[in-house]
Formats: structure tokens, sequence, C-alpha cells
């Protein structure tokens, strides 16, 4: 490897912590780790929650159409009962 690709690589593959320096202060190195970690299940969370609120909102969309339909169904239903009373009466009487 030349020493131009060699130094690429050291520039672009740069980590936060050098494995020396995990070696002299390993409580360090493993509190930058879970800095890390911390901070990656937080950023993890927050987009379970997004997804969570948008699947929230699908369903009370959909709970509110239900509602809809359900009074629709029973004002149609109290009709149909009304009409039905109506019939048995008119039955009665002839």
């Amino acid at each position: 490897m030349d020493t131009a690709s060699k130094q690429v690589n050291e520039e672009t593959l740069n980590a936060p912590i050098t494995f020396s320096q995990f070696v002299k202060n390993p409580i360090t190195g493993m509190l930058f780790l879970c800095i890390l970690a911390i901070g990656y299940l937080m950023y993890d969370t927050k987009q379970v929650t997004k997804r969570q609120e948008e699947r929230i909102e699908l369903l009370e969309q959909e709970v509110r159409k239900a509602h809809a339909d359900i009074r629709q169904l029973q004002a149609e239903n109290s009709a149909l009962k009304v009409e039905l009373n109506l019939r048995k009466e008119l039955k009665n009487f002839h």
C-alpha cells in the first residue's frame, strides 16, 4: 500500500477512540461505547414512537368510521322496527 492511500484510509476511517486509548482507559472506552449505544436506542425509540403514532391515527380513523356506520345501522334498524310494528298492527286490524 502506498503512503497516499494509507493516509486516505487513516483519515476516512478515524474512530473516535483508538484501540490503544481503549487499552489505556478501558472504563472510559466502555463509557463511550455505552453513550453511543444509548444514543442509538434513543433514536430508535423515537422512530418506533413515530410509526406507532401514525398507526394509532389510522386506527382512530377506522374507529370513527365504524362508529358512524353503527349509528347509521341503528337508525336503519329503528326505521325497520317501526315499519314492522306498523305492518303487524295493519295485519291485526284486518
